[in-house]
């Protein structure tokens, strides 16, 4: 244990404040500093002055536990740290770059040492108006330890993110084809590849519309190093600028921010069949219907569904001529490890193509295309 406050005992036993010229013998100097330098470099991190009581007032610099670092309850507990360290920079920015599952290391000077697994934080103020975060970790093989009310521990909080996950994240490719699963089958089932779909053709006189709406044939490379973690497909869905109304109290128009997003609703359109937020990894290789019939207007095909008036089919083309539509995806992987959830960085990005032939209803089709 790096105590160093039995450090400071040794030192004052061994540097004599009162000692001559020479009183002072090398051997016991060049040892107290060695081990003095041994054990304060390991003190590396953010300072803090770790605290006890019922953690209602946290001043500048303090951190205090609400439980022991034992705690390995999955529901946390809470840690609380000033919005300043000791060194008045804002640990904010450090939490900021923490994800669910990376490691809080906490040591103080008496050579208690943590490792707590962080789940989440957030920024409030305390009955004294001290902004502090409020931090929820969980413990584990720790010390069976909590600061009482009396005493205060200089220490250090240094952060360890989760590299195992990221390595695991960095092997595995996942791949998307579609058509026929393996050109190799003596006997094929072409139905395993796409399925027929009516829409209402409003665009030419009303009736059944029938689509052929290809699967999607997922391959994932490596996939051995995250079979046992319930890997899953995460799909996000690219959205536009989007003009969304305006506030009736002020009058100031407001947009929806462009980028991808993960639908969040049930869309139970269609027979009740909800448009897919995600999917499990069920094989090395599979056949996947992610419902893509459900991005796109049912009785204005093949016009997308939520662009407004933005992708509105022409119904002046020539009779011979192919109209399109397009919707833009991208896939996360998310796999679970000790219950807690981890997400990939996108993996791939495609775009559903829906296109209809004017004047027949053959060429119909929903396909893909791989983006950058």
């Amino acid at each position: 244990m790096d105590d160093l406050r039995q450090q400071k005992v040794n030192l004052d036993a061994t540097i004599d404040p009162n000692a001559g010229p020479g009183g002072i013998l090398a051997a016991n100097h060049n040892q107290l500093e060695t081990d003095l330098y041994g054990k304060v470099g390991k003190y590396t991190g953010s300072p803090f002055t770790a605290i006890g009581g019922n953690g209602n007032v946290i001043d500048t610099g303090k951190v205090w536990f609400a439980e022991s670092f034992s705690n390995d309850d999955e529901a946390g507990f809470v840690m609380k740290a000033s919005q300043k360290t000791n060194d008045l920079l804002d640990f904010g920015l450090i939490l900021n770059s923490l994800e669910n599952g990376d490691l809080i290391h906490f040591k103080d000077f008496v050579g208690r040492s943590a490792l707590l697994t962080f789940r989440s934080f957030t920024a409030e103020t305390d009955t004294a108006t001290n902004p502090y975060y409020r931090i929820i970790v969980q413990g584990g093989d720790n010390p069976n330890y909590i600061y009482q009310a009396d005493e205060a521990e200089i220490c250090v909080i240094s952060v360890i993110k989760n590299q195992h996950v990221k390595n695991l994240f960095e092997n595995v490719k996942l791949n998307l084809s579609w058509g026929k699963f393996d050109g190799r089958d003596a006997t094929p089932d072409f139905t395993l590849y796409y399925k027929d779909f009516d829409f209402s053709d409003s665009l030419e006189g009303g009736g059944d519309l029938t689509v052929k709406v290809r699967h999607l044939i997922v391959s994932t490379e490596n996939f051995g190093l995250i079979s046992a973690y319930n890997p899953t497909v995460i799909i996000e869905r690219y959205s536009p600028h989007a003009y969304k109304g305006k506030e009736t109290t002020t009058g100031i128009k407001t947009y929806q921010r462009a980028g991808y997003k993960r639908d969040v609703y049930d869309y139970a359109s269609f027979g009740g069949t909800p448009r897919m937020s995600e999917f499990p990894l069920v094989s090395q290789k599979f056949i996947q219907d992610i419902n893509a019939e459900l991005y796109f207007k049912y009785n204005k095909f093949p016009s997308v569904k939520g662009l407004g008036n933005r992708n509105i089919v022409n119904e002046n083309l020539s009779p011979t001529q192919f109209i399109k539509g397009y919707v833009y995806l991208r896939l996360k992987l998310q796999i679970t490890i000790n219950g807690t959830k981890y997400t990939s960085d996108p993996k791939v990005s495609f775009r559903i193509v829906a296109q209809k032939k004017l004047g027949t209803n053959l060429h119909n089709l929903i396909s893909y295309g791989l983006t950058s």
